[in-house]
């Protein structure tokens, strides 16, 4: 495959330098995640759960969640005013929707969490509403990949070397988004005018693509890139 991927991008860029010229072509090469070991080589190697199916996570989800915003509210609740009592779920998700409110004043948000977070494989369930942990070095990481507003609110992390399936019950493939090294290592390839020739050693970042490209150009880096200009750049 890595053969046929190399022949793939010769081609492409010999195609592209002879349409445009070969000083006009700066191409740059990464991937947005690597990966673990497949789960079935793990588990031929004797690794307990190296995998879960998504389905798995959303049924345990969605059954917590049925079963506590179907739960009555208490007498206590039902006395109290209109503007009093009124928790996170009642705030919220729940109310939003009509739903009846938590028993013992509890977010159902805390419930499916805790039914995920109960998955073997699973390691942290993460609310993304709430303040980050700072003894968690792998929140930042979790948060930076789910963005307000175009995620979900909880966000499950897989146990090291544990994969996220979504492949109908089958343990074939790979996943992508843990916060580990095995996932976030990825090559970064450059290749064109003013990019040095050589293997670097310097650490990078993926989203340096972005600055670097930008500065290869002669034009401004994205307003919300946080990136730099890697080291493979020659300033000549």
């Amino acid at each position: 495959m890595r053969r046929r991927a190399d022949v793939a991008l010769r081609r492409f860029r010999a195609a592209l330098e002879q349409r445009v010229g070969r000083q006009s072509v700066v191409l740059a090469v990464t991937a947005d995640h690597s990966g673990p070991p497949l789960p079935q080589g793990m588990r031929a190697h004797g690794l307990d759960e190296p995998s879960i199916q998504v389905e798995t996570i959303v049924a345990a989800a969605e059954r917590v969640a049925a079963a506590v915003l179907a739960t009555p509210t208490t007498a206590t609740d039902k006395g109290k005013g209109k503007g009093e009592g009124k928790n996170e779920a009642s705030a919220g998700d729940a109310s939003s929707s009509n739903k009846p409110r938590v028993q013992g004043l509890c977010p159902p948000q805390l419930f499916v969490a805790a039914a995920v977070r109960g998955i073997p494989g699973v390691a942290r369930v993460y609310d993304l509403r709430q303040p980050a942990d700072r003894d968690d070095a792998c929140g930042p990481l979790m948060r930076a990949s789910a963005p307000p507003g175009r995620a979900a609110r909880l966000v499950a992390r897989q146990a090291p070397r544990v994969v996220f399936l979504d492949t109908g019950g089958r343990d074939l493939g790979s996943d992508h988004g843990a916060p580990y090294a095995h996932d976030r290592r990825v090559p970064l390839l450059l290749r064109g005018p003013g990019i040095a020739r050589g293997r670097f050693a310097a650490r990078a970042d993926a989203r340096d693509v972005a600055a670097t490209l930008a500065f290869v150009l002669g034009v401004s880096p994205p307003d919300a890139s946080m990136s730099k200009v890697v080291g493979a750049v020659d300033p000549r």
